[in-house]
């Protein structure tokens, strides 16, 4: 017979993450000490834990920021791996020229102390009003479950800001709704492309969202939680903004363009890109809202929804030219 034995290693992290005390039982099952670290702001562990009786130093664990370090001294992030001692990555960033305010070998734009950076990608936002600001960040961070939060980290030189993602509560709960929320999330932020849009208010050019400008506006994207639960949610509208953008940079299209257009012999004009990328998006939005959202036939303002109760939600948006934002209506059917 082999039996296995399992311990288990408890750490105590700070704010950023960053592992500050391994303790585990001994053999004779007293608690006991096994790791200490404190960290310059960049990373770098002091010559000396807290406890100098502990075992300073263990290669083989998780430290600064959670991430693992490896045997060469460097911190491993996925996308690239960082150098404590210096402050910075190893490699250039595959965005850098994107960017060129900022250095693209900085890390967590220069304030370790506030911020971290996950992986070493990002999703690019700018806010055209403060209150458009303060509910987008409301919005995704109630739509995490307080497991994760966002943190917005400005670009220097920009009016724009780079968003991380940190978890804060390692043992929240999240709802099937909130997991495929933070999956979607996660995704735009961490793909190798780059997805930047920009955050308006009430705009009369904007109906919740542009494929082609990649603007989302905040105050429609909030009516659809006002009007009550089915068919969108606030929560799925933003994933289907920000999955659009993503999969139009997979098609190399800048902000702007609309992509591919062809028109019939009856003069009627499609847009296969949209449709390719707005596909992808209502998938992904249908899980953030906890139902399946059903395309119908005539204006694209009207959907029917299929509830996890299989009630169906008829949703119809209608644009107010006068103030700029929408009126949501959602109906039971039958």
């Amino acid at each position: 017979m082999v039996v296995f034995t399992i311990s288990y290693i408890y750490q105590y992290r700070d704010h950023l993450g960053n592992a500050r005390v391994s303790f585990a039982k001994n053999s004779e099952g007293v608690l006991e000490v096994t790791d200490t670290n404190n960290y310059y702001p960049f990373g770098l562990n002091h010559i000396e834990g807290m406890l100098s009786s502990s075992n300073f130093g263990g290669y083989y664990s998780y430290k600064y920021n959670g991430k693992e370090l490896q045997e060469t001294g460097f911190y491993d992030y996925g996308a690239r791996m960082y150098m404590p001692d210096i402050g910075r990555w190893g490699v250039i960033d595959n965005k850098a020229e994107k960017y060129s305010p900022m250095s693209p070998y900085i890390y967590a734009g220069n304030n370790p102390i506030a911020f971290i950076d996950p992986d070493g990608n990002e999703l690019i936002l700018s806010f055209a009003t403060a209150t458009a600001r303060q509910s987008y960040e409301n919005l995704v961070n109630s739509s995490l479950g307080g497991k994760y939060e966002a943190v917005y980290t400005q670009i220097q030189g920009t009016n724009t800001y780079k968003v991380t993602l940190n978890m804060i509560n390692k043992d929240a709960t999240l709802t099937k709704e909130q997991q495929a929320f933070y999956d979607s999330y996660n995704e735009v932020i961490t793909a190798k492309e780059i997805v930047s849009q920009d955050l308006v208010e009430n705009d009369k050019s904007v109906v919740v969202g542009s494929f082609q400008t990649g603007e989302i506006d905040m105050a429609d994207v909030l009516e659809f939680d006002k009007v009550g639960k089915g068919g969108t949610s606030s929560a799925g509208a933003i994933t289907h903004e920000h999955i659009e953008q993503l999969e139009k940079a997979k098609m190399g299209l800048k902000k702007g363009d609309i992509g591919k257009t062809e028109t019939d012999a009856a003069g009627n004009t499609t847009y296969p890109d949209f449709n390719k990328a707005h596909a992808k998006a209502f998938k992904k939005e249908g899980k953030v809202n906890g139902n399946e959202r059903i395309e119908t036939e005539g204006p694209m303002s009207i959907n029917v929804f299929q509830e996890k109760d299989k009630t169906k939600t008829n949703q119809a948006i209608w644009k107010n030219d006068t103030t700029g934002g929408i009126t949501v209506k959602k109906t039971t059917l039958s």
